[in-house]
């Protein structure tokens, strides 16, 4: 029988996690190639290629390196099967030489032997470093390793990535395996199978997939749209925006979770009672400070109408000047806006206006328009006459921000207020002429 050459018995490189800290230091064992077969854990399941040549390198040198093995208990077999976890290739080019008869049944095999789950732990570690695994191997890797009792800190420790990122290859492993099939052989995109995890109904996401009439209707958001049916899409909801999910998920809200989008938070909630009777009170909540002023009347509006607005008549406060003290900080504060300003069109002029930095720096030309503005409110005040002939609403815009407009005359009582000749000082003088970049996003902000 051939010696076999055994260069290295070391395992694939492992992070320095304590919990497997004894996994890679098990010994290496020579056990009978006629023991040896696939794992049922095998994170691979893409059919290995270029064995033949493989089995030729391992006829002249030996096998090179360990495999990595668990055991398989069968009431069938008196010796102890062992499934091949990392090395698939390597066992395959080994039965290829049996079978050719190149090799011997008792031919020796160094293996290291590990529990089911450790075992599977190795042979992700060892397929992510010599070949980028298919999404839908790695996924259902990890489900396995839940499965065998690993926690989500644990796992995401152990191959040093986010507890995020083992979330979202959790709920990819959510999908049918008939799907992840599909997917793993390139006949879906990675946006279809991360649409359809948002449903763990594996009856819904095969109707989906297999019963589409039309191509456009596996597009991806034509998927989410059927899944999530008549649920809030909470990225384009001021509402959720206003009250935030955590308010909403404390008040016993449940969130569909969208894990694969890059937008924070994303989701689909469905209890839209609760999130209306959330955003009342917080609304609420905020006309009662405002009633503290002294007006005659407060309302709320959660959505701002136009058209309504349009109908009241307008006071105006009165407008002092600016100390010298608080002018330079004006100065300041305006000095600020335009640097950011002019950060946000040199930016744009490069032709980088759609990426994740350009959001950035529009947020913060917002936020320096937004202290500016402010700054300049300590200069506004309403006189007592006004506030008891007029009003306020509030409301949200599209954005979720409170909007706050004072002095609102309700169109039967324009015309007396008028006669008695309540009107208002001077509109405030600070404006200032927005840039054409400003983007409707941040021109609603501020």
């Amino acid at each position: 029988m051939k010696e076999v050459a055994v260069q290295n018995t070391s395992t694939a490189t492992i992070p320095a996690t304590v919990a497997l800290a004894a996994v890679a230091s098990q010994p290496v064992e020579m056990v009978a190639v006629t023991r040896l077969e696939l794992s049922p854990y095998n994170v691979r399941r893409k059919t290995p290629t270029g064995i033949e040549a493989l089995a030729e390198l391992i006829a002249a040198k030996g096998v090179m390196q360990n495999l990595i093995v668990h055991e398989i208990k069968s009431a069938k077999n008196k010796t102890v099967k062992l499934g091949v976890c990392a090395g698939q290739r390597r066992m395959l080019a080994l039965q290829y030489l049996l079978a050719k008869g190149r090799i011997a049944e008792d031919y020796l095999v160094p293996v290291q032997i590990q529990s089911e789950g450790e075992a599977l732990a190795l042979s992700l570690i060892e397929n992510k470093e010599r070949e980028a695994m298919h999404p839908a191997d790695q996924s259902v890797a990890f489900q396995h390793l839940v499965e065998e009792g690993k926690t989500i800190p644990f796992i995401a420790a152990f191959f040093s990535i986010s507890e995020a990122a083992v979330r979202r290859e959790l709920k990819l492993a959510s999908v049918s395996s008939k799907l992840l099939d599909v997917f793993r052989n390139n006949e879906m995109t990675y946006e279809q199978v991360t649409a359809l995890a948002l449903t763990e109904d594996h009856a819904m996401q095969e109707r989906l997939w297999f019963e589409a009439e039309q191509d456009w209707m596996r597009n991806p958001d034509q998927l989410r749209e059927a899944i999530t049916g008549a649920e809030l899409d909470t990225r384009h909801s001021p509402f959720v925006a206003f009250v935030t999910l955590e308010a909403y998920e404390a008040a016993g809200g449940y969130v569909r979770r969208d894990l694969f989008s890059s937008v924070a938070n994303a989701g689909y909630i469905s209890d839209i009672e609760l999130l209306n009777g959330l955003v009342a009170d917080k609304l609420k909540g905020i006309a009662q400070e405002i009633a503290a002023e002294g007006w005659a009347w407060v309302e709320v509006r959660p959505k701002r109408d136009h058209a309504e607005m349009a109908r009241f008549g307008r006071l105006h406060p009165t407008r002092r000047e600016y100390t010298k003290k608080e002018k330079a900080e004006a100065r300041r504060l305006e000095k600020a806006l335009n640097e950011a300003d002019a950060a946000v069109n040199a930016y744009s002029d490069a032709g980088n206006d759609e990426d994740e930095h350009f959001a950035q720096l529009e947020a913060a030309a917002a936020q320096a328009e937004k202290a500016m503005l402010d700054y300049s409110a300590r200069l506004l005040s309403w006189e007592d006459e006004q506030k008891a002939r007029a009003g306020v609403i509030v409301s949200l815009n599209h954005l979720g921000h409170p909007k706050i407009e004072r002095g609102l005359v309700r169109p039967a009582e324009k015309a007396a207020a008028k006669q008695d000749g309540v009107s208002g000082g001077k509109r405030s003088r600070w404006h200032r002429k927005r840039s054409s970049r400003c983007t409707a996003n941040r021109c609603a902000a501020v």
